[in-house]
């Protein structure tokens, strides 16, 4: 169980795998995977949001989150989600100004 802030609501941290979903193609074993290098807080939200994007993760109480990333949709997509949970709000908003300001490749004819 999710609390609305998406960490893992404190009767769930007895488990030694905290899963958003049952043993399916989305979980790794202990050890697998690479480490994913987040605070402690912010790895529920990765983890949470790594499952939904049906990435192969772990998250063992007390232990690193790991990420099976297969290739370069899955890195971008890691990349992506690290950035939008650990950067501030100010810097979200530098970067949705940013690429509203990039030219487009498509001409409007």
């Amino acid at each position: 169980m999710w609390n609305a802030l998406g960490h893992p609501e404190p009767e769930n941290l007895k488990n030694p795998f905290i899963t958003a979903h049952s043993m399916n193609s989305t979980q790794l074993n202990p050890g697998e995977g690479k480490i994913v290098q987040v605070n402690w807080i912010d790895r529920w939200l990765v983890y949470k949001r790594l499952q939904e994007l049906e990435i192969p993760c772990c998250c063992a109480a007390q232990q690193p989150l790991r990420a099976n990333i297969a290739n370069c949709r899955d890195a971008i997509q890691l990349m992506s989600v690290v950035k939008q949970i650990t950067a501030s709000r100010q810097e979200l908003i530098q970067n949705l100004e940013r690429c509203w300001h990039q030219p487009t490749s498509i001409q409007d004819h």
